[in-house]
């Protein structure tokens, strides 16, 4: 398997990796977004790797991809799901994803709080995507809005859960508003 994800094609961006993985068997159990690179962190047959793409700031495409095995002790570190858990998660992605296209970027904040949301963090980056963190019922989740240049309306709603403590959120986020 570290093979089959070592040999993914670059060139390409963070979406069609989502897609792809998804349609080879494999659950994305999370997802951690840096500057220039993310690690999706995936399992299939009982095995997690981690699956580190590295995009080009300009493009937005991947230019360079690593895979390694997630040992014991680090998914000992990592917050572990229950079956309720990835249950709970994947029905408040579902609702996200339900939500209308077509619309300006100020729309999916108060949508998301209209829904029962807690909003943590914004962030549009350089390609036009918007970046929506939120919490509902102890759930942290990420929504992607891709948006069309010319005209500013969205044209691709996705959501993924974020697999770490609400705590640790606000944490992090006190730490980078400090520096």
């Amino acid at each position: 398997m570290l093979q089959e994800l070592r040999n993914l094609p670059v060139g390409k961006d963070q979406q069609f990796y989502r897609r792809l993985l998804a349609k080879r068997g494999y659950q994305i159990v999370q997802v951690n977004p840096e500057d220039n690179h993310v690690d999706f962190h995936v399992e299939r047959d009982r095995q997690r790797m981690v699956l580190t793409v590295t995009f080009d700031p300009r493009s937005g495409e991947s230019r360079k991809l690593t895979a390694s095995p997630l040992w014991v002790e680090q998914a000992e570190t990592h917050h572990e799901l229950n079956d309720q858990e990835e249950l709970r998660a994947a029905l408040l992605v579902q609702e996200l994803e339900t939500l209308p296209t077509g619309r300006d970027k100020s729309f999916y904040r108060s949508a998301l709080q209209n829904h029962g949301y807690r909003v943590t963090r914004t962030a549009l980056n350089r390609q036009g995507v918007l970046e929506v963190e939120a919490i509902k019922n102890d759930q942290p989740i990420v929504l992607t809005v891709d948006f069309d240049k010319d005209t500013g309306r969205s044209t691709r709603v996705t959501a993924t859960p974020l697999w770490w403590q609400e705590q640790e959120i606000d944490k992090n986020r006190q730490l980078s508003q400090q520096e």
